[in-house]
């Protein structure tokens, strides 16, 4: 979260991701206040990590609703934001967060 990444550097070969730089952030809407936040995906159209290039697309992706198909062999699943130990957490208080996948084949 709130760090540039190339999927391609991290999971090579696996192409169900693009070659494109990719932007992960919490997103939180006037409303929510204290509810928690989504998800923000931003791609760029910079390939080498560094999100320094035009912002080719973005889409919000709340967490715990399950989406898909994402393709083989992630076909549906869904978005957790989870604590530094990668346990569930519906707080934003630890220092260390991140996000993790859950992936069904129902």
């Amino acid at each position: 979260i709130s760090a540039c990444y190339n999927a391609q550097f991290l999971f090579p070969n696996d192409e169900s991701w693009s070659d494109v730089d990719i932007f992960d952030e919490l997103h939180y809407r006037p409303e929510m206040k204290k509810a928690p936040p989504n998800l923000k995906r931003t791609f760029y159209t910079s390939k080498d990590g560094s999100c320094s290039s035009d912002v080719d697309y973005s889409w919000i992706q709340p967490f715990e609703v399950c989406e898909g198909p994402f393709g083989l062999p992630r076909p549906w699943g869904k978005f957790s934001l989870v604590d530094g130990d990668n346990v569930e957490s519906d707080s934003l208080d630890d220092q260390e967060i991140g996000f993790s996948t859950v992936v069904s084949e129902e």
